[in-house]
Protein backbone atom coordinates (compact mmCIF):
# COMPACT_ATOMS: atom_id res chain seq x y z
CA UNK A 1 0.00 0.00 0.00
CA UNK A 2 1.26 3.13 -1.34
CA UNK A 3 1.79 5.30 2.63
CA UNK A 4 0.37 8.80 2.13
CA UNK A 5 1.09 11.50 4.49
CA UNK A 6 -0.19 12.09 8.04
CA UNK A 7 -2.39 15.35 8.02
CA UNK A 8 -2.40 15.56 12.14
CA UNK A 9 -1.62 19.26 12.21
CA UNK A 10 -3.35 21.82 10.04
CA UNK A 11 -4.70 19.59 7.49
CA UNK A 12 -4.94 21.22 4.32
CA UNK A 13 -6.37 19.26 1.40
CA UNK A 14 -3.23 20.14 -1.60
CA UNK A 15 -5.10 21.25 -5.47
CA UNK A 16 -4.65 19.45 -8.28
CA UNK A 17 -1.78 20.63 -10.66
CA UNK A 18 -1.34 24.05 -10.14
CA UNK A 19 -0.51 26.91 -12.47
CA UNK A 20 2.41 28.81 -12.95
CA UNK A 21 3.98 30.16 -9.84
CA UNK A 22 3.79 34.57 -9.79
CA UNK A 23 7.11 35.75 -8.61
CA UNK A 24 7.38 36.17 -5.21
CA UNK A 25 6.92 39.21 -3.23
CA UNK A 26 7.67 40.65 0.01
CA UNK A 27 11.06 39.29 -0.44
CA UNK A 28 12.78 42.18 1.35
CA UNK A 29 10.71 41.79 4.35
CA UNK A 30 11.65 38.67 4.61
CA UNK A 31 15.10 38.96 6.97
CA UNK A 32 15.90 35.58 7.66
CA UNK A 33 16.49 35.01 3.43
CA UNK A 34 19.88 34.46 2.10
CA UNK A 35 19.09 36.56 -1.45
CA UNK A 36 21.84 35.50 -3.45
CA UNK A 37 21.64 32.13 -3.44
CA UNK A 38 17.53 32.62 -3.24
CA UNK A 39 17.50 34.05 -6.76
CA UNK A 40 17.89 31.33 -8.82
CA UNK A 41 14.83 29.78 -7.16
CA UNK A 42 12.90 33.52 -7.51
CA UNK A 43 13.85 33.40 -11.56
CA UNK A 44 12.43 29.90 -11.96
CA UNK A 45 9.78 30.13 -9.50
CA UNK A 46 7.42 31.87 -12.25
CA UNK A 47 8.09 29.40 -14.83
CA UNK A 48 7.14 26.12 -12.96
CA UNK A 49 4.33 24.22 -12.71
CA UNK A 50 2.65 21.63 -10.04
CA UNK A 51 3.45 23.35 -7.05
CA UNK A 52 1.12 22.15 -4.69
CA UNK A 53 3.50 22.19 -1.35
CA UNK A 54 6.05 23.06 -0.31
CA UNK A 55 9.21 21.17 1.63
CA UNK A 56 11.28 21.32 4.46
CA UNK A 57 13.58 18.76 5.92
CA UNK A 58 14.62 18.58 9.75
CA UNK A 59 17.65 16.71 10.23
CA UNK A 60 18.29 14.91 14.17
CA UNK A 61 21.95 14.56 14.19
CA UNK A 62 25.32 15.86 13.11
CA UNK A 63 28.86 15.08 12.53
CA UNK A 64 29.17 14.24 16.89
CA UNK A 65 26.08 12.87 17.15
CA UNK A 66 22.36 12.89 18.08
CA UNK A 67 20.80 16.20 18.72
CA UNK A 68 19.61 17.03 22.36
CA UNK A 69 17.08 20.05 22.17
CA UNK A 70 15.30 21.87 19.20
CA UNK A 71 16.50 25.04 19.05
CA UNK A 72 13.79 27.83 18.61
CA UNK A 73 15.80 29.19 15.41
CA UNK A 74 14.01 26.26 13.51
CA UNK A 75 11.03 28.61 13.66
CA UNK A 76 12.74 30.53 10.69
CA UNK A 77 12.74 28.08 8.49
CA UNK A 78 8.65 27.12 8.96
CA UNK A 79 7.76 30.72 8.44
CA UNK A 80 9.79 31.34 5.38
CA UNK A 81 8.35 28.15 3.86
CA UNK A 82 4.90 29.07 5.02
CA UNK A 83 5.58 32.29 3.01
CA UNK A 84 6.44 30.51 0.53
CA UNK A 85 3.61 28.21 0.22
CA UNK A 86 1.12 31.49 0.47
CA UNK A 87 2.15 32.91 -2.61
CA UNK A 88 3.35 29.57 -4.50
CA UNK A 89 0.49 27.22 -3.70
CA UNK A 90 -1.82 29.09 -1.49
CA UNK A 91 -4.13 26.13 -0.97
CA UNK A 92 -1.35 23.40 0.20
CA UNK A 93 0.97 22.26 2.88
CA UNK A 94 4.44 22.91 4.15
CA UNK A 95 5.31 19.03 4.04
CA UNK A 96 8.26 19.05 7.24
CA UNK A 97 10.57 15.66 6.72
CA UNK A 98 11.98 14.38 9.81
CA UNK A 99 14.86 11.98 9.16
CA UNK A 100 14.82 9.57 11.56
CA UNK A 101 15.56 7.10 9.60
CA UNK A 102 18.91 8.88 8.23
CA UNK A 103 19.50 9.33 11.94
CA UNK A 104 19.19 5.35 12.37
CA UNK A 105 21.39 4.00 9.29
CA UNK A 106 24.12 6.61 10.83
CA UNK A 107 24.23 4.25 13.79
CA UNK A 108 22.84 5.96 16.27
CA UNK A 109 20.46 4.47 19.21
CA UNK A 110 17.44 3.43 17.49
CA UNK A 111 15.09 4.29 20.78
CA UNK A 112 16.81 7.35 21.60
CA UNK A 113 15.94 8.65 17.75
CA UNK A 114 12.52 7.64 18.01
CA UNK A 115 12.35 9.58 21.42
CA UNK A 116 13.85 12.63 19.64
CA UNK A 117 11.84 12.44 16.35
CA UNK A 118 8.60 11.73 18.64
CA UNK A 119 9.31 14.95 20.48
CA UNK A 120 10.45 16.85 17.30
CA UNK A 121 7.10 16.19 15.30
CA UNK A 122 5.03 16.91 18.67
CA UNK A 123 6.88 20.03 18.64
CA UNK A 124 6.56 21.01 14.99
CA UNK A 125 3.13 20.56 14.74
CA UNK A 126 2.33 22.74 17.76
CA UNK A 127 4.62 25.45 16.41
CA UNK A 128 2.06 25.09 12.95
CA UNK A 129 -0.50 25.36 14.96
CA UNK A 130 0.38 28.51 16.95
CA UNK A 131 1.29 30.22 13.72
CA UNK A 132 -1.65 29.02 11.51
CA UNK A 133 1.04 26.90 9.24
CA UNK A 134 -0.86 24.22 7.40
CA UNK A 135 2.02 21.28 7.79
CA UNK A 136 2.19 17.48 7.03
CA UNK A 137 5.08 16.23 9.54
CA UNK A 138 6.36 13.10 8.21
CA UNK A 139 8.51 10.90 9.51
CA UNK A 140 11.27 9.78 6.90
CA UNK A 141 10.69 5.92 8.45
CA UNK A 142 6.82 6.33 7.49
CA UNK A 143 8.17 7.66 4.08
CA UNK A 144 10.49 4.69 3.33
CA UNK A 145 7.51 2.14 3.63
CA UNK A 146 5.56 3.40 0.28
CA UNK A 147 6.80 1.57 -2.57
CA UNK A 148 7.17 5.01 -4.41
CA UNK A 149 9.45 5.89 -2.61
CA UNK A 150 11.84 2.35 -2.85
CA UNK A 151 11.60 3.32 -6.79
CA UNK A 152 13.12 7.34 -6.33
CA UNK A 153 15.45 6.18 -3.81
CA UNK A 154 16.49 2.81 -6.63
CA UNK A 155 16.65 5.64 -8.97
CA UNK A 156 19.30 7.91 -7.40
CA UNK A 157 21.55 4.85 -5.97
CA UNK A 158 21.81 3.94 -9.56
CA UNK A 159 22.85 7.70 -11.02
CA UNK A 160 25.43 7.86 -8.15
CA UNK A 161 26.66 4.02 -8.10
CA UNK A 162 29.57 4.48 -10.38
CA UNK A 163 30.97 7.71 -8.29
CA UNK A 164 34.60 7.26 -7.70
CA UNK A 165 34.69 10.58 -5.00
CA UNK A 166 32.66 8.25 -2.24
CA UNK A 167 28.64 9.58 -1.93
CA UNK A 168 27.11 8.29 1.38
CA UNK A 169 24.68 6.63 2.19
CA UNK A 170 23.47 9.59 3.97
CA UNK A 171 23.26 11.64 0.87
CA UNK A 172 21.87 8.94 -1.16
CA UNK A 173 18.64 9.13 1.25
CA UNK A 174 18.73 12.81 1.38
CA UNK A 175 18.31 13.09 -2.45
CA UNK A 176 15.57 10.42 -2.98
CA UNK A 177 13.90 12.72 -0.26
CA UNK A 178 13.84 15.53 -2.39
CA UNK A 179 12.86 13.87 -5.37
CA UNK A 180 9.82 11.59 -3.29
CA UNK A 181 8.75 14.70 -2.17
CA UNK A 182 8.82 17.11 -5.25
CA UNK A 183 7.01 14.53 -7.86
CA UNK A 184 4.84 12.76 -5.30
CA UNK A 185 3.52 15.79 -2.86
CA UNK A 186 4.07 18.33 -5.26
CA UNK A 187 6.31 19.91 -2.75
CA UNK A 188 8.74 21.72 -5.69
CA UNK A 189 10.00 24.51 -3.41
CA UNK A 190 12.37 23.36 -0.82
CA UNK A 191 13.28 25.18 1.88
CA UNK A 192 16.92 24.96 3.66
CA UNK A 193 19.67 26.79 5.45
CA UNK A 194 23.06 27.94 4.46
CA UNK A 195 26.06 29.02 6.41
CA UNK A 196 27.13 31.64 4.22
CA UNK A 197 25.29 33.17 1.08
CA UNK A 198 28.22 33.22 -1.53
CA UNK A 199 27.53 30.86 -4.14
CA UNK A 200 30.49 29.15 -4.42
CA UNK A 201 31.40 29.08 -0.56
CA UNK A 202 28.27 27.29 0.20
CA UNK A 203 28.23 24.78 -2.56
CA UNK A 204 31.67 23.90 -1.61
CA UNK A 205 31.19 22.79 2.07
CA UNK A 206 29.65 18.91 2.44
CA UNK A 207 27.37 19.53 5.09
CA UNK A 208 25.38 22.55 4.23
CA UNK A 209 22.11 22.18 2.07
CA UNK A 210 23.35 23.62 -0.79
CA UNK A 211 25.52 20.88 -1.56
CA UNK A 212 22.82 18.61 -1.64
CA UNK A 213 20.73 20.88 -3.67
CA UNK A 214 23.48 21.20 -6.54
CA UNK A 215 23.92 17.08 -6.32
CA UNK A 216 20.36 17.02 -6.71
CA UNK A 217 20.15 19.96 -9.66
CA UNK A 218 22.96 18.46 -11.73
CA UNK A 219 22.53 14.74 -11.59
CA UNK A 220 18.80 14.35 -11.21
CA UNK A 221 17.24 16.86 -13.78
CA UNK A 222 14.55 17.55 -10.69
CA UNK A 223 11.72 20.29 -11.05
CA UNK A 224 12.66 21.94 -7.86
CA UNK A 225 13.41 25.41 -6.72
CA UNK A 226 15.84 26.64 -3.44
CA UNK A 227 15.54 29.00 -1.13
CA UNK A 228 17.77 29.39 2.03
CA UNK A 229 17.80 31.12 5.38
CA UNK A 230 20.84 32.29 6.98
CA UNK A 231 22.23 29.71 10.02
CA UNK A 232 20.87 29.16 13.12
CA UNK A 233 23.02 31.03 16.26
CA UNK A 234 24.37 29.95 19.61
CA UNK A 235 25.71 31.80 22.69
CA UNK A 236 29.18 30.72 21.82
CA UNK A 237 31.77 32.55 19.88
CA UNK A 238 33.97 29.30 19.53
CA UNK A 239 30.83 27.79 17.40
CA UNK A 240 28.53 30.36 17.22
CA UNK A 241 26.78 29.11 13.85
CA UNK A 242 24.85 26.25 13.22
CA UNK A 243 22.59 24.00 11.77
CA UNK A 244 18.44 25.82 12.81
CA UNK A 245 17.32 22.62 14.15
CA UNK A 246 19.80 20.50 16.45
CA UNK A 247 21.67 21.39 19.34
CA UNK A 248 24.05 19.07 21.87
CA UNK A 249 24.27 21.47 24.36
CA UNK A 250 21.05 23.15 24.99
CA UNK A 251 22.83 25.54 27.13
CA UNK A 252 24.41 27.44 24.33
CA UNK A 253 20.78 27.94 22.75
CA UNK A 254 17.44 29.37 23.06
CA UNK A 255 15.89 25.97 23.02
CA UNK A 256 11.78 24.78 22.66
CA UNK A 257 11.45 23.37 26.07
CA UNK A 258 9.41 23.45 29.19
CA UNK A 259 11.00 25.46 31.53
CA UNK A 260 12.97 27.56 28.96
CA UNK A 261 14.03 30.89 30.23
CA UNK A 262 15.27 33.33 27.65
CA UNK A 263 16.42 36.43 29.31
CA UNK A 264 18.70 34.00 31.80
CA UNK A 265 20.31 32.41 28.74
CA UNK A 266 20.88 36.21 27.56
CA UNK A 267 22.36 36.69 31.46
CA UNK A 268 24.08 33.85 31.51
CA UNK A 269 26.05 34.08 28.25
CA UNK A 270 26.85 37.74 29.40
CA UNK A 271 27.89 36.97 32.45
CA UNK A 272 30.57 34.06 30.44
CA UNK A 273 32.25 37.13 28.12
CA UNK A 274 29.88 36.09 24.95
CA UNK A 275 28.65 39.43 24.69
CA UNK A 276 28.70 39.46 20.96
CA UNK A 277 27.32 36.16 20.76
CA UNK A 278 24.39 37.38 22.50
CA UNK A 279 23.84 40.58 20.23
CA UNK A 280 24.21 38.58 17.12
CA UNK A 281 21.76 36.13 18.54
CA UNK A 282 19.13 39.21 19.38
CA UNK A 283 19.68 40.14 15.83
CA UNK A 284 18.16 36.85 14.91
CA UNK A 285 15.93 36.50 16.82
CA UNK A 286 14.33 39.82 16.08
CA UNK A 287 14.72 38.58 12.28
CA UNK A 288 12.31 35.59 13.25
CA UNK A 289 9.95 37.77 14.78
CA UNK A 290 9.77 40.15 12.07
CA UNK A 291 8.92 37.20 9.82
CA UNK A 292 6.15 35.98 11.98
CA UNK A 293 4.52 39.53 11.94
CA UNK A 294 5.09 39.94 8.38
CA UNK A 295 3.62 36.27 7.23
CA UNK A 296 1.18 35.05 9.68
CA UNK A 297 0.51 38.44 11.43
CA UNK A 298 1.55 37.35 15.07
CA UNK A 299 2.18 41.14 16.26
CA UNK A 300 4.20 40.35 20.36
CA UNK A 301 5.03 43.04 22.42
CA UNK A 302 7.74 43.79 24.42
CA UNK A 303 12.17 43.47 24.21
CA UNK A 304 13.24 40.75 21.84
CA UNK A 305 13.86 38.55 24.75
CA UNK A 306 9.94 39.01 26.14
CA UNK A 307 8.94 38.65 22.77
CA UNK A 308 11.08 35.08 22.30
CA UNK A 309 9.67 33.81 25.25
CA UNK A 310 6.11 34.53 24.05
CA UNK A 311 6.45 32.69 21.74
CA UNK A 312 8.38 29.58 23.22
CA UNK A 313 5.81 29.83 25.72
CA UNK A 314 2.77 29.36 23.23
CA UNK A 315 4.68 26.55 21.83
CA UNK A 316 5.56 24.18 24.97
CA UNK A 317 3.81 25.87 27.65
Amino acid sequence: MEMEFRTETNPAAPPALAPAAPPFKGAAQIPLLQPLLSRAAFERLSEMKGITAVQVGIGLKDRQGLSRAIPYDVLGMLLVADWARRQAAPGGNVDILVADKHAKEAGCPANEVDRQAGELRRTLQTASEVLDIPSRVVLASEMAASESYARHLSRVSEEFRDREDGISAYTIRELADMSYLADDAGARIKVGWAATDSPERARAGHFDEPYYDALFQQHLNGSLAFLYIQPGLRLDHRALRAAPYLEREPEARIVLAPGEDVQRKFTLAEERGEGEAAKAYRKLLNAIARTARYVTGLDLKGTIEERTQQLVNLIVG
